[in-house]
């Protein structure tokens, strides 16, 4: 026969165990899948190249878009994100939550911006305009705009430079596109407005 100071034992662990669970499960709920703030607001946030995730967190919180960054570490630790956060520029809500953050943090999708080469330009002033916006470098990008044989993979025959192929338009390119895409862009540009002649 069961006695009842076990049965007292049994009914107050499982009670505390139930409670346990349903104070795990708010603060989850809360923390998971409610914003930081109920006011809108946006906010550019950029993850470098190599940055530790614990201080992407933190950052994260100082910028009003986390309530509590550790627990956000865990939730990371739990869902195996971390390694899945990838460098970029992104653009996120202080409604979001830290669900929909961690998506855009994994989703590689930088802030597209605009750059506009103005009709006229040298190699070398896109190069400097490229460089002044935040884009690439401008020896990097005069670099390849000199080398023979990039410039002769993308325009499709013999020719020394890109000079003269990088078409004067309006683009859409994230901080951290590749200078190589960059002017592949400019005269894919060139190579349709050509073609249309």
């Amino acid at each position: 026969m069961v006695s009842k100071r076990f049965l007292v034992t049994t009914f107050v662990v499982v009670m505390f165990a139930s409670a346990v669970v349903g104070v795990f499960y708010l603060m989850t709920k809360q923390f998971l899948f409610e914003g930081a703030d109920s006011a809108q607001r946006e906010v550019i946030f950029e993850v470098p190249v190599g940055i530790p995730f614990p201080q992407v967190a933190h950052q994260l919180k100082d910028l009003g878009l986390l309530k509590n960054a550790e627990a956000f570490i865990l939730y990371a630790r739990i869902t195996r994100a971390i390694p899945k956060v990838k460098a970029g520029e992104y653009r996120f809500q202080t409604t979001m939550t830290p669900v929909q953050i961690m998506k855009v943090l994994t989703s590689g999708v930088s802030v597209r911006r605009a750059l506009t080469i103005p009709e006229g330009y040298s190699s070398f002033e896109i190069a400097e305009l490229l460089e002044q916006k935040g884009f690439a470098k401008k020896n990097e990008i005069l670099k390849l705009i000199f080398d023979s044989s990039f410039a002769e993979k993308l325009v499709g025959q013999k020719v020394s430079s890109l000079e003269g192929y990088l078409f004067p338009n309006s683009y859409q390119f994230t901080r951290y596109s590749k200078p190589e895409k960059i002017l592949e862009s400019f005269v894919s540009e060139f190579k349709k407005n050509f073609s249309e002649i």
